[in-house]
C-alpha cells in the first residue's frame, strides 16, 4: 500500500508533468510553414468532392509516367488527407494549428505513460518528455507523416502496456491499427518490418525475467504477420513495398532535405535542432549494452531505427519515439546511476526540486529559443505567395503558370482548376525538376524549354530565399516584350504573356 508520502510525490509529479504539456502544447502553436501541406488538403478536396481515388493526377501538373510513384502519392495517403482537409474545412487555419500542437503533446503524454509503464523514475521520465519535445520542433510540418509517428508510438504502447500487465487480448488492436496506418502513410511498412524484428527475436528471449509479463512468441509472430497482412489492405497493395525501395535508390533522396543525414541537420542551418540529436544518440550509445540486456528485440529496433536516421532525418521521430523510454530505461539499470538515483529519492527535497528543475529548465529553453504563433497570423506569408494568390483569385486568372516549385502546392490549393501549374513538391517526375532548374536560371536549354511550354503567366520570387542572388528568369522576362510584370506580391512577381485576356 502506498504511503501519504508517495501519494504526494505523485500528485507533485503530475503537476509538473502537465505544467510542460501546456508548455510544449504552447510553443507547438507554430504558423503553417510546411510547402505540402496545401496539395495534401487539395488532394482530399478533390477525393471528398469526387467521391473516389484519383487514377491520375487530378491538378494536370504531372503525367503518370511512373506508375508505382504516381499511385503511392495520388492514393496512399488519401486518409490521412481528408483528415487534413476535413480539419481545414471546419476550424480553417485555427484548426490546423491547433490540430498539430495537441497531437504533439498528446506524443509527449504517451511517451511518459511509457515511461513508467517501463519503471523509470519521476524526474528521469520528466526529462525524457522535454528531450523528445525539443526535437520536436524539426517535425512540425503538417502532412500525413504525423499520423505515421502516432501510430507507430501507439503500437509501441500497446506492447509495453502487455508487457507490463500481461494483458495480451489487447494486442488484437494491431490488424486494425495497421489498417488505418496504411491508408493514411506509406510508413505503415516501417510498422510491419519493426513488429517482425521484435516477433523473431522474442523467441530467443522468451522465458526471461526481464519483464514481468513476456508476450508468447508464437501469438507476437501470429500477431505481426496479421499485421503485414492487414496492412496490404490499400489501394495500391504489395506495390507499396516496391515504391519504398525504388525511392531508396532513387536521385530524389540528394534533392531533399528530409533525407538527409540526422547527424547532419546543421549543414540546413539548424545547430540547435542538431544539439538535441547529437544527445539523443550519445545517450543511445551509454545505453545499448543495458538494452541487449533488458531486451535484445528492443535493442536491434533501436539499432536498425538509430541506422536508418542516419541514413535520412525524417526516420529520427521514429527512432526517438520508439526507442526513447528504452534507452532510459537502460540507463537506470546501471549500477552508478541507480546508486547515484537512490541517493537522492533518500534526500525527500529533491523528490521536488529536481522535477521542478526540469520544468524550470524547459520553460527557459522554450522562451528564449522557440516562438509560438501570434494568433490570428497562423500561416507564415514568408514561405507563401499570399498576396501573388490573392490577386489571381480576384482577376480569376486563368492559364498555364510557370511557379516556383516551394509554392506549387498552395497555388493548387488556391487557384485549382482556374490555374494549371508547371510544378509542385509532389515530385512525380524527376525529369521535369531539372527542366524547372534550366528555365528558372534561364539556361540557354532553359530559355527552350520555356519557349516550347507556351505558357501564359510567371509567377516566382525575384531572389533566392536566403539570399540576394536573383533567379535569371526574372532578368530574361524584363528584357522580352512579350512578358510584362503585372503585379508585385510579397517576395515575388507575376508575369503575363502579352495577349493573355487580363
Amino acid at each position: 500500500m502506498d504511503s501519504p508520502l508517495n501519494h504526494k510525490n505523485k500528485y507533485v509529479g503530475r503537476l509538473i508533468l502537465c505544467a510542460l504539456l501546456f508548455l510544449f502544447f504552447w510553443s507547438f502553436l507554430l504558423p503553417i510553414w510546411d510547402i505540402d501541406v496545401w496539395w495534401h488538403m487539395a488532394s482530399g478536396r478533390w477525393i471528398i468532392e469526387n467521391n473516389s481515388l484519383p487514377s491520375s493526377d487530378p491538378f494536370s501538373v504531372f503525367s503518370a509516367q511512373n506508375k508505382i510513384r504516381t499511385d503511392i502519392v495520388l492514393k496512399g495517403q488519401w486518409l490521412g488527407q481528408i483528415i487534413l482537409y476535413e480539419i481545414y474545412n471546419y476550424f480553417s487555419d485555427d484548426g490546423l494549428v491547433v490540430f498539430r500542437s495537441l497531437l504533439l503533446s498528446s506524443f509527449l503524454l504517451l511517451t511518459y505513460i511509457r515511461a513508467k509503464l517501463l519503471g523509470i523514475s519521476e524526474s528521469t521520465s520528466l526529462f525524457l518528455v522535454c528531450l523528445i519535445g525539443f526535437n520536436l520542433f524539426g517535425f512540425t510540418g503538417l502532412r500525413p507523416q504525423l499520423f505515421g509517428f502516432a501510430f507507430a508510438l501507439f503500437v509501441f504502447l500497446l506492447i509495453d502496456w502487455v508487457e507490463n500487465t500481461g494483458k495480451t487480448r489487447y494486442l488484437l488492436l494491431l490488424p486494425a491499427i495497421a489498417i488505418v496506418w496504411a491508408n493514411t502513410h506509406g510508413s505503415f511498412i516501417l510498422g510491419v518490418v519493426l513488429l517482425f524484428i521484435y516477433s523473431i527475436l522474442n523467441f530467443f528471449e522468451y522465458g526471461s525475467k526481464q519483464n514481468k509479463h513476456q508476450i508468447n512468441p508464437g501469438i507476437l509472430f501470429v500477431l505481426a504477420v496479421s499485421f503485414a497482412l492487414f496492412a496490404y489492405i490499400n489501394p495500391n497493395g504489395f506495390q507499396a513495398v516496391r515504391y519504398i525501395f525504388e525511392l531508396q535508390i532513387s536521385d530524389l533522396q540528394s534533392r531533399t532535405s528530409e533525407y538527409t543525414s540526422a547527424l547532419k541537420i546543421y549543414t540546413l542551418g539548424y545547430p540547435l535542432a542538431q544539439s538535441w540529436i547529437y544527445l539523443f544518440y550519445a545517450l543511445t550509445l551509454t545505453a545499448l549494452p543495458g538494452i541487449f540486456r533488458l531486451s535484445p528485440g528492443k535493442a536491434v529496433i533501436t539499432l536498425f531505427l538509430g541506422a536508418i536516421s542516419i541514413d535520412s532525418f525524417r526516420y529520427y521521430l521514429f527512432f526517438i519515439l520508439i526507442s526513447g523510454p528504452y534507452v532510459m530505461q537502460a540507463i537506470m539499470q546501471y549500477d552508478r546511476v541507480q546508486i547515484f538515483s537512490n541517493s537522492l529519492s533518500d534526500i525527500t527535497p529533491l523528490k521536488y526540486i529536481i522535477p521542478l528543475i526540469v520544468l524550470f529548465g524547459a520553460f527557459i529553453l522554450l522562451q528564449t529559443n522557440y516562438r509560438t504563433a501570434s494568433v490570428p497570423h497562423n500561416i507564415n506569408a514568408s514561405r507563401y505567395p499570399t498576396v501573388l494568390s490573392r490577386y489571381c483569385s480576384d482577376k480569376n486568372l486563368r492559364g498555364y503558370m510557370f511557379n516556383y516549385f516551394g509554392w506549387g502546392g498552395y497555388l493548387i490549393w488556391n487557384l485549382y482548376p482556374n490555374m494549371k501549374l508547371y510544378i509542385d513538391g509532389r515530385m512525380l517526375d524527376d525529369s521535369k525538376l531539372d527542366k524547372y532548374m534550366n528555365m528558372l536560371w534561364a539556361t540557354e536549354e532553359g530559355v527552350q524549354y520555356f519557349k516550347n511550354e507556351h505558357f501564359d503567366y510567371v509567377m516566382i520570387p525575384y531572389f533566392k530565399p536566403g539570399t540576394k542572388q536573383v533567379y535569371a528568369l526574372n532578368r530574361y522576362l524584363q528584357s522580352q516584350a512579350d512578358w510584362k510584370a503585372v503585379y508585385r506580391g510579397n517576395h515575388g512577381l507575376l508575369y503575363r504573356k502579352t495577349g493573355v485576356p487580363k
